[in-house]
């Protein structure tokens, strides 16, 4: 059992990482950057949520390992607090993730982000990369708090982003 974790685990670093290349691919930046002049979005935003659902999924894959990692960390920084308790503020910082990263996706629907991150093209290295990261980090905060359940956090996460992703093209919609 544990060499399929490892080579599951693998298997989705592979995927999440080619998917990030994929996405931060010269051509296909051009061709959104193109198709974004033009005013047909879709694609930027397909982008968007593939960034941020491979960084999601290799979240996934290493949560159970980051959690526990976690878990031990604060109770070495808090060794007078009980078990129960550390559990709850790992709890609680991982709801914290979830709520920031899907509240932040909302930003990258304002027209204004959008024209300064284009026009400032050493931005749109760090923006992917800050999607990405958000996928990451958020996959981690899903297994935490639902552990066995946490593929259930990326059904949850994904649907937010095409709700915001349906709400910035709802703009140029007929």
């Amino acid at each position: 059992m544990e060499r399929l974790i490892l080579h599951s685990r693998f298997a989705l670093f592979i995927f999440s990482i080619s998917s990030y290349v994929l996405a931060v691919n010269g051509k296909v930046v051009s061709l959104y950057t193109n198709l974004d002049a033009r005013g047909a979005i879709v694609l930027h935003a397909l982008i968007n949520w593939l960034l941020v659902s491979s960084g999601l999924l290799l979240g996934l894959g290493i949560g159970v390992s980051t959690a526990n990692g976690a878990q031990q960390m604060l109770a070495v920084l808090l060794p007078q607090w009980p078990p129960k308790r550390v559990q709850s503020l790992l709890h609680s910082i991982a709801a914290l993730v979830i709520v920031l990263a899907m509240s932040a996706s909302v930003f990258w629907g304002l027209p204004a982000l959008e024209f300064f991150v284009d026009h400032h093209p050493v931005l749109l290295f760090e923006s992917d990369l800050l999607l990405y990261g958000m996928g990451l980090f958020t996959g981690v905060a899903w297994v935490i708090l639902l552990q066995s359940y946490a593929w259930f956090g990326f059904f949850l996460s994904s649907i937010g982003m095409l709700m915001v992703i349906t709400n910035v093209l709802s703009e140029n919609a007929w």
